[in-house]
């Protein structure tokens, strides 16, 4: 039997015949902000107004006032997982057809890229 993991995050990883479990502070903060970007309101039981409610704007037309929408949000859920001044997340975008792509740039932290696609919905990347 094979058991594959993800460890893009660093809850876990591999050394020789060992898991260890990984306390890297900006992975384990990324990954914190990655679940927030992910989850919609309502998807946990114990507190119905965690999440960005992203797909809340699945159908939106695309134009410059949903991508400030979008951006306001990106910016107050990343500030809710983590402890950075503002001046110090940077969120640009670019609108294309039926996508917005976003990089986020956090001072002292990996990028991270957020997609948004009418119809489909986000995917985010690390």
């Amino acid at each position: 039997m094979n058991i594959n993991f993800n460890t893009s995050y660093g809850d876990i990883s591999f050394s020789g015949n060992d898991v260890e479990i990984n306390y890297e502070l900006e992975k384990e903060s990324i990954q914190n902000v990655i679940q927030n970007l992910k989850t919609n309101f309502n998807d946990y039981a114990l507190d119905k107004s965690y999440g960005a409610n992203l797909d809340y704007y699945i159908g939106e037309s695309i134009d410059i006032r949903l991508a400030e929408n979008i951006k306001t949000i990106l910016l107050e859920n990343i500030q809710k997982e983590i402890t950075v001044p503002e001046h110090d997340i940077n969120i640009f975008y670019i609108i294309k057809d039926n996508t917005i792509e976003y990089r986020i740039l956090l001072e002292g932290f990996s990028g991270l890229r957020v997609s948004f696609v009418k119809d489909k919905g986000f995917r985010v990347e690390w």
